[in-house]
């Protein structure tokens, strides 16, 4: 399955992160050099990416937590 260069194919993925907060909401972007840019718009700054979609979920989980935990410190 193939993806247009910055094109947002997805706005409906949620990341549980059930000990912070119940959800974020997560935006991936097929970039043009290969794989996803990943932001999550309620986190200003958290920006993460991956080669494959399942990565770049992956990948957003871990830059979620680690965004919460900085203000903890």
């Amino acid at each position: 399955m193939g993806f247009a260069p910055h094109s947002t194919i997805a706005t409906n993925y949620y990341v549980n992160l059930y000990m912070v907060r119940p959800s974020y909401s997560i935006l991936l972007t097929a970039e043009q050099e290969g794989g996803f840019s990943v932001s999550v718009p309620e986190l200003p700054g958290c920006f993460t990416e991956g080669e494959t979609i399942e990565e770049a979920v992956d990948m957003a989980k871990e830059a979620i937590m680690l965004y919460i935990e900085s203000f903890d410190s």
